[in-house]
Parts: C-alpha cells; structure tokens; sequence
C-alpha cells in the first residue's frame, strides 16, 4: 500500500508544481506562494504548508489593497474537470493506449504526441498539419520503393 500511495503522490507532484513524492519540502510560505502565482495551481503535500501560503497571499493582498478589495479565500481547491483528470490520470493510471504505427506520419505521430500536455484538440491539430506537410500517401511511397529495390 506504501509503494501505490508513492506512486500516486509522484503523479500528483508530476501533474502541477510540488512537492517531491508528497513529502513537504518546508519551504517559507512566499516560496510556496511564488510557486503558485507562476504556475496557477500546485499541489501541497501538506494541508500547514497550503494555509501557510494562504495566510502570505492574504497579508499580501492586505498591504497592497484598497479598501474591501478581494475579500475571501485566494487558493481554491481545484474543480471538478481538473479532479476527474487527475484521479483518471494520477490515481487510475488510465491513459491512451499506445498503438505501434509504421509510416512517416504515425511514427512522428506517436513520437510527438507522449506529453500529456496534449488536449484532444491539440493532437487533431498536430496530425492535420503533419498530413499537409507529409502528405498522407508519403507512407505508401516509402512501401512501394522498398518493394522495388527488393
């Protein structure tokens, strides 16, 4: 059970800036909350460090505000879109299952496509620029030279 919580607290710390493997590095909340304002979301191991950083952010907030400017809570729990992601993605360990490809446009295409920074858009967009540029016959022109040298 320890290796699996390992394994899912790296997913998390790999998904938005974080701690190492869920273990509070006791950083000064102005780090934590500098990591925050850069990124837009991190992850805390730990629940003092995120009200450490919460507690920076308001005293920030209160010395560079005019009155009953931005009241209420800075850090946010993430929404429900991003949970779902994440325990697909992090806890679940579902992803796109790797399918081999021959030809030029699908070996680019599984080359380029492994960050997970990639929307489904993305990747739509990706393949319809490599088929303008390849081509999508290019695959069969390699097939039928390899077969005439033969």
């Amino acid at each position: 059970a320890a290796g699996r919580r390992a394994t899912v607290l790296g997913n998390l710390s790999a998904l938005g800036t974080a701690d190492p493997v869920g273990v509070p590095q006791d950083l000064q909340a102005r780090s934590y909350a500098e990591d925050l304002e850069s990124e837009g979301l991190r992850f805390f191991a730990d629940a003092k460090a995120r009200e450490a950083a919460e507690r920076y952010l308001q005293e920030k907030r209160a010395e560079g505000a005019g009155a009953g400017e931005g009241e209420g809570e800075i850090i946010r729990d993430a929404g429900e879109s991003v949970r779902s992601v994440v325990l697909d993605k992090a806890v679940r360990g579902e992803h796109e299952k790797m399918v081999f490809r021959e030809g030029p446009v699908g070996v680019a295409r599984n080359w380029h496509l492994r960050a997970e920074t990639y929307t489904g858009k993305d990747v739509e967009s990706f393949e319809n620029k490599l088929n303008s540029l390849v081509g999508k016959g290019a695959g069969k022109k390699g097939e039928k030279k390899t077969a005439a040298t033969a």
